[in-house]
């Protein structure tokens, strides 16, 4: 039975893609449906997708984030701390060499004091809630 799924990838630009889950028969009769239709680019990358598909499970897009001290922390992501303040962290680096991070309830550029490595070390572990 045919299934379409909208998925969300986060990363420095949001970007949505469709997941197609189809039958043996219903992939087939899509390529006909496909092939018959005026060449658009799209419609040639669909042709594409559906004649050379992969198998077995997609392979994981790169987190745009840092990883420190075992864990991944991704940039824009709202972290909170043990204390219940809650940081984001962004890709400049700090002197430690880790990302500059802020409190979210924090504005402006003077805002960005903190470096992942402090937030961690200090007042960690950070969960991400956001």
């Amino acid at each position: 039975m045919a299934e379409a799924r909208y998925e969300t990838t986060s990363r420095t630009v949001e970007e949505t893609s469709v997941v197609l889950t189809l039958t043996e028969e219903e992939a087939k009769e899509l390529r006909r449906i496909v092939g018959e239709a005026e060449s658009t680019p799209a419609g040639l990358s669909i042709l594409s997708a559906l004649t050379f598909a992969t198998h077995g499970e997609p392979t994981a897009q790169p987190v745009d984030g840092f990883e420190y001290a075992g864990a991944m922390y991704e940039y824009g992501v709202v972290y909170e701390d043990q204390r219940g303040d809650s940081f984001e962290f962004d890709a400049e680096k700090t002197d430690d060499g880790t990302p500059r991070g802020r409190l979210v309830y924090s504005r402006g550029p003077g805002a960005w004091v903190w470096s992942l490595a402090e937030a961690v070390d200090g007042y960690g572990p950070l969960h991400r809630i956001g």
